[in-house]
């Protein structure tokens, strides 16, 4: 029952509202957290029990779910999955359902920093450039000029997640059901499809890009 109307959910956001008819070489993949409850009352919670877990992020400890999310540069929903909060937000089969579909670059932070088998194996022989961020801050990795202009714009995808927040009211706790709870999450990420007010990031691309033999980022700018 919970699966179909998930499900059904997912298919009524339009193609060219989720972004998959939009072809981008820069995506951004990020995980947010969705709590069940407060913490002292994690003991207690039974709505999402079997599906809820305590999971911790920049800002301390959690008890609830994981949004993992991939947007394009025009602030669209491309791919989305939700975990148990214990999950790891590099998990290899999470973000081989987030990319499987995917070309061009995905940015993400220095979290999703992976070996090289998990790397190689998520770029499927070239057709997907992960990019994380470095540990440190002044690591020189060797990307294009515009793949560093482009790994500059993080904030894009916190400002999505933001505004699913605080304008599509997102995140609650106070769900009575387990079903109620999951046609929220995807009813409010359906809201934010059609939301006339997404964040949009683009960067400059000089002439010396095209001698450079970059053409593909000139496009997709």
């Amino acid at each position: 029952m919970l699966t179909n109307i998930v499900h059904r959910l997912i298919t009524s956001i339009p193609d060219c509202q989720r972004g998959q008819n939009r072809v981008y070489n820069s995506k951004r993949i990020e995980v947010d957290s969705l709590q069940a409850s407060h913490p002292k009352r994690a003991h207690q919670h039974r709505t999402l029990k079997g599906f809820a877990g305590w999971g911790k992020t920049s800002t301390g400890w959690f008890f609830g779910l994981k949004l993992h999310l991939v947007i394009n540069n025009l602030g669209e929903l491309i791919q989305v999955r939700i975990t148990g909060g214990s999950t790891h937000d590099a998990h290899p089969k999470v973000l081989f359902s987030l990319t499987k579909d995917l070309i061009g670059w995905v940015f993400g932070d220095k979290g999703y920093l992976l070996n090289p088998e998990k790397q190689a194996f998520l770029e499927r022989e070239g057709q997907l450039i992960w990019a994380a961020k470095p540990r440190k801050p002044k690591q020189v990795v060797d990307w294009p000029v515009a793949a560093k202009k482009w790994a500059q714009k993080r904030n894009l995808i916190e400002t999505v997640i933001g505004q699913s927040k605080s304008v599509c009211d997102l995140e609650h706790s106070r769900h009575r059901s387990t079903t109620n709870a999951f046609v929220n999450i995807y009813a409010s990420l359906i809201a934010y499809s059609f939301y006339e007010h997404k964040p949009v990031v683009s960067i400059n691309l000089g002439d010396h890009l095209l001698k450079a033999a970059e053409p593909d980022w000139v496009l997709a700018a």
